[in-house]
């Protein structure tokens, strides 16, 4: 922390104690005083601003804020989309996640769910874009987590990816994948991902990043 604080005097022209340096007396003070407004920064004690809500009701604190803050959608209910990404398309942000029930603990895949902001702070629901299969990879008593969606470029359809596996995480896991036609639209599951050989891709964490060279394929295996 020294370190980084010494850092980011000397880059706003000051020395480590605040005199300024080779700055200015007037503009050393104007520096000192802008961070002092920082150290100064709190937000009280359940204060509300957007749809963000401090649940620490006992004091003010100053970011970050260890108890974590709850995040609601405009209707009011917990945002639902864990372990997911955010995709920006035109003047909109989606975020899409994984749904968990409110009823279990065990987190099995029970679907993914999407919701939309045009500042980042202000979300809507906007649907289950994937739901639990009747079967297979994505259906009951199965794993399914961190999905990531891409745009083709050459086609414009929507490519969600993500990852699936039995309840132990042991016996199976893959890269399944899904399309749609927009966006937000349902998702129709494709299965598992396959290389340009036919193999299976098998990773846990994993990304996606949206490529031209991708064309209308699914990624192969050094790209997953």
């Amino acid at each position: 922390m020294s370190i980084a604080v010494s850092i980011g005097l000397s880059a706003c022209g000051l020395d480590d104690d605040g005199s300024g340096g080779n700055v200015g007396a007037s503009k050393g003070d104007e520096i000192a005083a802008s961070l002092a407004s920082f150290a100064s920064c709190s937000t009280p004690a359940g204060a509300q601003i957007g749809s963000f809500v401090d649940p620490d009701t006992a004091s003010p604190i100053s970011p970050p804020n260890p108890p974590g803050i709850t995040l609601k959608d405009t209707s009011g209910n917990l945002v639902n989309a864990h372990g997911g990404g955010i995709i920006k398309v035109c003047d909109t942000f989606y975020l899409h996640g994984e749904y968990f029930s409110s009823t279990s603990s065990d987190n099995n895949f029970r679907g993914f769910a999407m919701y939309s902001s045009k500042n980042l702070s202000i979300w809507k629901y906007e649907a289950m874009i994937l739901s639990q299969q009747s079967s297979g990879l994505l259906g009951p008593n199965r794993k399914g987590e961190r999905p990531h969606i891409i745009q083709c470029p050459a086609t414009g359809e929507f490519v969600l990816y993500a990852h699936a596996a039995d309840v132990t995480y042991q016996a199976d896991k893959e890269v399944v994948y899904a399309t749609s036609s927009t966006v937000n639209g349902t998702y129709s599951f494709k299965g598992a991902l396959k290389n340009t050989s036919g193999t299976q891709i098998s990773h846990s964490d994993m990304s996606a990043l949206g490529l031209t060279r991708f064309g209308g394929h699914p990624p192969s295996d050094e790209r997953a």
